[in-house]
């Protein structure tokens, strides 16, 4: 009996184990079956390039027409009959990594398409072809240094490639790579530009996808360049970035959630019109050192417009067209050389070049790169004006007599900004959670006095390089981490942060109670007449209005008591 129960538990034993060695084997087909399914998938979608499967074929190089004969599937290299590149998947890693496909020295007309590469130290390559005998078009160009490189190789065409994970550029020409037309190509996650143009004049850059990269299009030193319909999005750096551009159209253009939309340096009469920014993180279009262009039909939806240079006659040449440029669905505002002007309308933004004499009354402007910008403009009122959630709400530059009153900066990067200007007084205001509330660089004789600072998130106040300013009977409130003080003055000893006269300086909420109140500086500055309790009329004006209420609550207690007597 015994030996017929060991038995039993031997044939149990060998049968769960047969099922065992089943059900991993079916496990292990299945998982086999998964497997091919997602090769296929990667395959037919090459969107996720880390795990694209082995790919059969060798990188080449063609200079000559045997090679065209040896690579390609069909024709004669002739203009109606052109050779016919298509259907590689090539492998071009190695070290150093390779050309997936080179091309150079050739005057024969030739298309490639339908190519995979993957893995070199460039996807396709071409130096110095002959004009118009190249079209590159519908191929997959993953992880690679430079997706294509057209170098001195003119009137070439690039269209409907899919680009992804360069390390450089997706798509670049450079010197004598003119009249190129890049058209309707996606890139996505290039360590720098999805497109670069250098050097290469009389070209067009149209209907585009870019996205996930530093820089989206890229083009510098060119002229009669047409940048169109294009859209370009989460670039950590610039949606499109412009230099030394001459005579060029950047039109129908969408720039969204890049950090800048459209960046252009130093250009000269280029038209910039029809494009549409939305929600880049710092400016929606930005204008540095540039001459003579013209900004019209744009829309901006969350950002805004930027101008700066330090040249005023070259600054004072750029056109921003009053009637057809949007901010946040408001007309942005551009006055040049006014004398006696007074607004009480709300716009997108508003720009004053060489004004003087402006009342800026009682209106609201948030949600922008920039609310209000001066540049050369004097004897200026800006009162009861709110700015909210903008990059930097009010800057001015080079002005001289400006009055800020009774104004209220919200959630901005900087509050009120000045630069080299003189004589501003800055009175009843309030600086609520901005990054900075009031900065001054370079900036003499200013008074800054009953204004209410509170929950700024660096400074409060940064004084640079900016001298016989006095700041007294302000309030400091919960400014700054706690790890310095809530203001910056580094312009030594040439400010007073207390009024000499009344002996009286600022009311500081983390304030020790005795002695001095410390500035953050580069030596020793002081309040040396720290407030114990705050000062703003505002808090002192809700304290009247509780002791009214209360003393006009007791006097009708007694009142009623008398009666009831």
């Amino acid at each position: 009996m015994i030996f017929q129960g060991k038995s039993n538990l031997k044939r149990i034993f060998l049968i769960g184990f047969l099922i065992c060695l089943i059900l991993l084997s079916s496990s292990t087909l299945n998982q086999s079956y998964k497997f091919e399914e997602l090769i296929k998938a990667q395959i037919s979608e090459v969107k996720t390039p880390k795990f694209l499967p082995p790919l059969p074929d060798s990188p080449f190089s063609i200079n000559s027409l045997s090679g065209f004969q040896t690579y390609s599937s069909k024709g004669d290299g002739s203009l109606n009959n052109p050779f016919i590149i298509e259907n590689y998947a090539i492998n071009a890693s190695g070290y150093p990594p390779l050309i997936g496909i080179s091309i150079f020295w050739t005057t024969h007309y030739f298309e490639i398409r339908n190519c995979i590469i993957s893995g070199g130290w460039c996807g396709i390559s071409f130096q110095e072809i002959a004009p118009n005998t190249a079209k590159i078009y519908n191929n997959k160009i993953i992880s690679n240094g430079y997706g294509i490189r057209i170098l001195d190789s003119p009137n070439q065409k690039i269209e409907s490639n899919f680009i992804s994970d360069c390390h450089y550029h997706g798509i670049s020409c450079y010197t004598g790579g003119s009249n190129m037309i890049i058209y309707n190509n996606t890139i996505e996650f290039c360590d720098s530009n999805g497109i670069a143009v250098e050097k290469s004049n009389n070209s067009y850059i149209m209907e585009n996808k870019i996205s996930n990269s530093d820089v989206g299009i890229h083009v510098k030193n060119v002229s009669l360049v047409e940048i169109e319909e294009n859209i370009l999005t989460n670039c950590t750096n610039a949606g499109i970035f412009l230099s030394y551009l001459y005579n060029c159209t950047i039109n129908s253009n969408v720039l969204n959630k890049n950090d800048r939309g459209l960046c252009l340096w130093y250009c000269k009469e280029c038209l910039v019109f029809g494009n549409n920014c939305s929600l880049n993180v710092e400016k929606g279009i930005e204008s540095n050192y540039n001459e003579y262009l013209d900004f019209a039909n744009n829309r901006l939806d969350g950002d805004g417009f930027v101008l700066s240079d330090d040249n005023f006659t070259r600054l004072f040449t750029l056109t921003i067209n009053n009637t057809n440029n949007y901010v946040n669905g408001k007309l942005v505002k551009l006055f040049k050389n006014i004398d006696s002007l007074t607004i009480t309308s709300n716009y997108g933004q508003i720009f004053f070049m060489n004004c003087s004499i402006i009342n800026i009354n009682n209106i609201l402007i948030d949600q922008t790169s920039q609310a209000i910008t001066m540049f050369n403009c004097s004897d200026i009122i800006i009162d009861s004006v709110d700015i909210l959630d903008c990059v930097n709400g009010i800057r001015i530059y080079d002005s001289i007599g400006i009055s800020l009153k009774n104004c209220f900066f919200e959630r901005n990067e900087n509050g009120f900004a000045t630069s080299q200007s003189i004589l501003i007084d800055i009175t009843d205001n309030l600086f609520i959670e901005n990054y900075m509330g009031l900065v001054h660089y370079k900036s003499n004789g200013c008074l800054i006095k009953t204004n209410k600072f509170q929950s700024n998130t660096m400074y409060a106040i940064v004084l640079v390089e900016s001298k016989f300013t006095t700041i007294y009977h302000n309030d400091f409130i919960d400014n700054g981490d706690g790890t310095y003080s809530q203001a910056l003055d580094s312009s030594g000893y040439a400010n007073y942060w207390y009024n000499i006269t009344l002996q009286e300086g600022n009311y500081w909420s983390d304030w020790l109670g005795v002695g001095n109140y410390e500035i953050s500086s580069n030596g020793y500055v002081v309040d040396e007449y720290p407030l114990s309790v705050p000062f703003v009329p505002e808090l002192n004006q809700n304290l009247s209005l509780v002791l009214i209420i209360g003393f006009i609550s007791l006097l009708s207690l007694v009142f009623i008591a008398c009666r009831r007597r």
